[in-house]
C-alpha cells in the first residue's frame, strides 16, 4: 500500500522494508492522492487506508492527511481497529476463520459475537456512491480499500451462506456485489466510459487453496504471497477482455496515472515504476533498465528475482532454493544444486542489497509464549 501511494519501494521511503505510516517519517514525499489534488482533482480515501499515514492518538481511527485528501477519510467507526477488545480473542478468531492471533498480555474475555456492521464493506461502498454523486461534475480520485477478506471473516448477513466456499467465499461475494454497485453508479452518472477503475490487492491469501497454482500464502515470499489480481476497466481506452502476462507491480501505478492525467511526475526523486499506458493501448511495455526484484517477508529480505530466475533464502535453516518461474510457476523444483554458480551469484546480490538498504534480520523473541 505504501508503494501504491508513493510510487517507491518501502525501503526507499524509510530504510525499512515494511514502512508503515511513512507520511509521518517522510512528509517530503509527494503521495499519489497529493499529486492528483495538486492537479485540481478532488481526492478521498474510503476504508482501510491507514498504512501510509498512521493511527490517531486513540490508536483506533486513522489520522487525517489534508495534504493528500480533499476531505477527511471515511473509516467506519465499527471498522477492525475500533472493534471491542473481546472480538480479538483467540476463540473468536478461530471460530470465524481458523486463524489465531499472537498471545495478549491480558486474560482472554468471553467470546462475543462480532456485530453485524463490524466489517461491512457495504458501508464503504455506500459512502463511495454518495461521494460520486457529490463530485460528479469534477475530476476525482477515489481510493477505496476493502477490509475483507482480512480476518476475522465477517460478511454482512445478506451474504452469509451465499458461497459454497464458506465465510471466505461469502466475503468475496460481498466485495463483488459492492464493487458492482459502484460501477453501476458510474454508469448511471454517465461517467463510466472515461473513468479508469483499478481493482487489485496488496498480498496473497492466508490459505494456499485460494492461491493455486502458486505456492505459498500471505507473509511468505513464494509467489502465492505476492501474485494478486490486477484488473483495469476503462471502456474509452481499454479493449475489454484482454488478458496479459507481462510482469507489473504496485509502483507502476504512480507513473501510469500521471501519464493518464497528463501531469509530469515529481522531479525530486527517481521512481521505481514505469507507466503502463503502452499496455493499455495495445503496445509493448519497455522498462528502461533491468533490475532485480526483491521479496520481503514483512521486514525480512528473503528472495530475489532476475528475469525468470528466483532465489529464496530462509533465515531459520540457512537453505537457499532456486527456481525458474517460466518453467515452474509453482516453485516445486529446486535447481540450486544443478545451477550452483547462478545460485551463488544471486545469493551475493541478495547480501549486497541487504547491506545497502539496511534490511533487518529476524531475531528470537525471548518473551514469546506459544498458545497452549
Amino acid at each position: 500500500r505504501n508503494s501504491v501511494v508513493s510510487g517507491l519501494r518501502p525501503d526507499a521511503l524509510t530504510g525499512r522494508a515494511r514502512a508503515s505510516f511513512y507520511r509521518q517519517a517522510r512528509p517530503d514525499v509527494v503521495s499519489l492522492p497529493q499529486h492528483f489534488k495538486n492537479s485540481g482533482y478532488y481526492t478521498r480515501s474510503l476504508g482501510k487506508v491507514l498504512h501510509h499515514n498512521g493511527l490517531g492518538p486513540d490508536n483506533r481511527q486513522p489520522q487525517n492527511d489534508p495534504v493528500s485528501w480533499s476531505e477527511p477519510m471515511f473509516w467506519p467507526k465499527t471498522g477492525i481497529y475500533a472493534l471491542k477488545p473481546e472480538v480479538w480473542t483467540r476463540c473468536q478468531l478461530e471460530r470465524r476463520s481458523g486463524i489465531g492471533i499472537p498471545k495478549q498480555n491480558k486474560p482472554l474475555t468471553e467470546c462475543a459475537d462480532v456485530p453485524d456492521d463490524a466489517y461491512r464493506d457495504g458501508m464503504v461502498a455506500s459512502e463511495a456512491i454518495k461521494t460520486l454523486e457529490r463530485v460528479k461534475d469534477r475530476p476525482f480520485f477515489l481510493y477505496l480499500a476493502h477490509n475483507m477478506p482480512h480476518t476475522p471473516l465477517h460478511p454482512g448477513k445478506a451474504y452469509e451462506g451465499k458461497c459454497p466456499y464458506g465465510l471466505y467465499g461469502d466475503c468475496i461475494e460481498e466485495i463483488d456485489a459492492s464493487t458492482g454497485e459502484i460501477l453501476d453508479e458510474l454508469a448511471r452518472l454517465g461517467l463510466d466510459e472515461n473513468t479508469l477503475v483499478i481493482f487489485t490487492s496488496d498480498n496473497g491469501p492466508t490459505a494456499n487453496e485460494y492461491a493455486k497454482p502458486f505456492r505459498g500464502t500471505k507473509y511468505v515470499t513464494f509467489e502465492g504471497g505476492h501474485r494478486v489480481p490486477f484488473i483495469l476497466h476503462w471502456p474509452a481506452r481499454i479493449k475489454q477482455g484482454r488478458v496479459l502476462d507481462v510482469p507489473i507491480n504496485a509502483m507502476d501505478l504512480f507513473p501510469t496515472l500521471s501519464e493518464m492525467i497528463e501531469v509530469p511526475m515529481p522531479q525530486d526523486r527517481i521512481y521505481d515504476g514505469v507507466s503502463l499506458m503502452p499496455l493499455l493501448v495495445g503496445k509493448p511495455l519497455t522498462r528502461q533498465r533491468t533490475l532485480p526484484f526483491f521479496y520481503y517477508n514483512c521486514e525480512n529480505l528473503q528472495a530475489v528475482r532476475m528475469g525468470d530466475w528466483k532465489l529464496s533464502c530462509f533465515y531459520k535453516t540457512g537453505r537457499c532454493e532456486l527456481y525458474n518461474l517460466r518453467d515452474d510457476i509453482g516453485e516445486g523444483r529446486d535447481l540450486a544444486a544443478s545451477e550452483p554458480e547462478r545460485a551463488q551469484r544471486m545469493q551475493r546480490l541478495l547480501a549486497r542489497w541487504r547491506e545497502q538498504v539496511g534490511a533487518k534480520m529476524p531475531e528470537p523473541n525471548p518473551d514469546y509464549e506459544p498458545w497452549e
